[in-house]
């Protein structure tokens, strides 16, 4: 898996990611930073993570055909120095929380512009290596800089300058979009794509037979269909996660950053491993399956967790996060590598729209009715029942349509 950052063009890419990642997720901290110095209400901390999500959630699906109609190079590079135009602009409203809350809604608009170029762009970039080690690759990544970025953060918030930490984030989108524009397989793409000026009929048509031919095939409307109650339950468990750590195990600022880091390390390890269960011992399909399973227990988990607690003190909090992050990062595997293998390329840009554009909206869902949800019945039993849910998902996952198709899967299958 790691020789592929001994490809260039690889590298490049897998740097330009990083780089805009960590600029994000330093970005994201200070604003919810500064908005917790101007109020005490609870409501903007959630609002920077709505207006995050919801470009995507509702704008997403219209992208994909812009995608395969422009240079995959050019949509990536115009959205990282978008994000860098608008950290800068943040420099001059830190005093002003619902401008800032707007900016970031921009931010995440350029994001959705952004994701299904760079998903389109992968196979292309990996080449001949294999497509799930990339994805692997990069999951562990994603991971690793959740833990980086916001540490980051933390020591730039020390010097209490949001202009400098907004300039430093800014930075890191040009720094991103400069490695893009190095990428050679991406400017050979783009000296063959001829952007069609035709806008309305043409993009309403390939708009439509994007998504009718996506969920034409029978494994990834598999995918789509048992990753929605998914998606809404990892939405869920995003809201309730932080309070569950601090409010029912009544964790300490030390313990609470040790066990973010048992998160982190066992959605590395899943991340990490899943490529090889799939190549040596479970199909796509059953890793999905199993992965489901896995995550609904570790939910279901935590409702005997605070008896458990009271004899063996915090050891079974981190447990429990590690085994979360595992399930989590092994999920991550089969949906991500099964969907880019089994689209045909020509669908990717659209596909990969609809796809993500599901997701988000999923997780919408779910962090609105986490929170909601919670009021009522407690934090705890809202994931434990949300855990019982996922694991009769993963039960009946088997007999859905469109399983056996995506055990047929070739998973050292490898791009051109």
């Amino acid at each position: 898996m790691y020789e592929l950052l001994k490809d260039k063009t690889y590298l490049a890419y897998w740097l330009a990611v990083v780089i805009a990642m960590t600029g994000d997720a330093i970005a994201r901290i200070s604003v919810i930073y500064l908005l917790s110095r101007m109020t005490d209400n609870p409501l903007y901390i959630a609002l920077v993570i709505f207006a995050q999500l919801l470009p995507s959630a509702l704008l997403g699906i219209f992208l994909g055909p812009f995608t395969e109609r422009y240079p995959k190079r050019t949509i990536m590079i115009s959205a990282d120095l978008s994000r860098m135009a608008i950290l800068l602009v943040m420099i001059f409203f830190v005093d002003a929380p619902w401008i800032l809350l707007t900016l970031v809604l921009l931010s995440g608009l350029a994001r959705a512009v952004f994701e299904p170029a760079r998903i389109a762009s992968v196979p292309r970039i990996v080449g001949g290596h294999s497509l799930p080690a990339a994805i692997a690759l990069f999951q562990s990544t994603v991971q690793t800089v959740n833990i980086v970025g916001p540490m980051l953060a933390g020591l730039l918030l020390v010097i209490d300058h949001p202009p400098l930490i907004f300039s430093i984030s800014a930075a890191a989108y040009a720094c991103s979009a400069l490695l893009f524009n190095r990428i050679g397989v991406l400017r050979e793409e783009q000296s063959q794509v001829r952007p069609n000026p035709g806008m309305s009929d043409t993009y309403l048509a390939s708009l439509r037979e994007g998504i009718r031919e996506t969920m034409a095939l029978a494994s990834i409307r598999y995918l789509i269909f048992m990753m929605i109650p998914v998606m809404i339950i990892l939405g869920l468990f995003t809201t309730n996660y932080n309070a569950l750590l601090l409010q029912t195990f009544h964790a300490e600022a030390l313990q609470f950053g040790m066990l973010e880091a048992a998160f982190a390390a066992g959605a590395i390890g899943g991340a990490l491993i899943g490529p090889r269960l799939m190549k040596r011992r479970l199909r796509p399909g059953l890793l999905l399956q199993t992965s489901t399973a896995l995550l609904g227990l570790s939910l279901l988990l935590v409702i005997p967790m605070s008896i458990w607690c009271e004899t063996a003190g915090m050891f079974p909090v981190y447990v429990w996060c590690i085994l979360a992050g595992l399930s989590q990062g092994l999920y991550q595997v089969p949906l991500s590598s099964s969907f880019m293998m089994k689209l045909p390329q020509r669908l990717l840009g659209r596909g990969a729209s609809l796809f993500n554009a599901l997701i988000h909206l999923c997780m919408v869902v779910g962090v609105l009715a986490g929170g909601w949800l919670a009021g009522l019945a407690g934090v705890a039993a809202v994931m434990g029942y949300a855990g019982a849910l996922l694991l009769v998902v993963a039960v009946f996952a088997r007999s859905a349509k469109g399983f056996r198709e995506l055990q047929e899967e070739l998973p050292e299958r490898k791009e051109p």
